[in-house]
């Protein structure tokens, strides 16, 4: 049985969380944030929206901040943060591989073009 002065590790969080229902994240929630959430219909909503690895860095960041109040908001504003983040890694992503596909196009069709003229 684990006492107030035993600190889980994020580890085992991962792990719970995966294993036990959505509830499981309200207590992961009060743990780290030291508050409950305040709005458990848009958290669950977001824990959709944004991902399981989203809502735990989000989570897990907020809470090495000194926050005053009600934290949820900052919570929320730090998943949004870190999703828009990851999408324009995506889209930069793609965008390189985009360009490597058009530069093995150009060298083939300039192979193909010296290719003939050293045939005739």
């Amino acid at each position: 049985m684990e006492t107030s002065s035993e600190v889980k590790s994020l580890a085992a969080w991962r792990l719970e969380l995966k294993r036990f229902d959505r509830r499981h994240w309200l207590k992961f929630y009060q743990e780290l944030m030291g508050a409950s959430v305040s709005n458990i219909p848009r958290f669950y909503k977001s824990l959709k929206l944004y991902g399981f690895d989203l809502m735990f860095d989000a989570i897990v960041t907020s809470s090495l901040t000194d926050l005053t109040g009600d934290p949820f908001f900052y919570v929320m504003k730090v998943a949004s943060n870190k999703w828009k983040e990851e999408q324009q890694a995506k889209e930069e992503d793609e965008a390189y591989e985009n360009n490597i596909k058009l530069s093995i196009q150009e060298s083939q069709k300039h192979n193909d073009e010296l290719a003939k003229r050293l045939g005739k």
